[in-house]
């Protein structure tokens, strides 16, 4: 399945450099480190401090 995340510059530039010394394609390296984290959280080894994301602009209202 692909999903489109928007990453900062420089988090892709390390997915791609690591990606190239381990010799593996980006997306899997992208998919292990992503599961593992995810495992990590669920077992509570990896505690995520969360704020609310804010406003969004309610599309469904028109203007005045």
């Amino acid at each position: 399945m692909n999903r489109t995340y928007d990453l900062p510059p420089e988090t892709v530039q390390r997915i791609d450099a690591k990606a190239r010394e381990l010799g593996v394609w980006q997306s899997d390296l992208v998919e292990f480190l992503v599961s593992f984290s995810l495992d990590a959280v669920d077992a509570g080894g990896l505690v995520l401090s969360v704020r609310p994301r804010g406003y969004v602009i309610d599309r469904e209202r028109k203007a005045a």
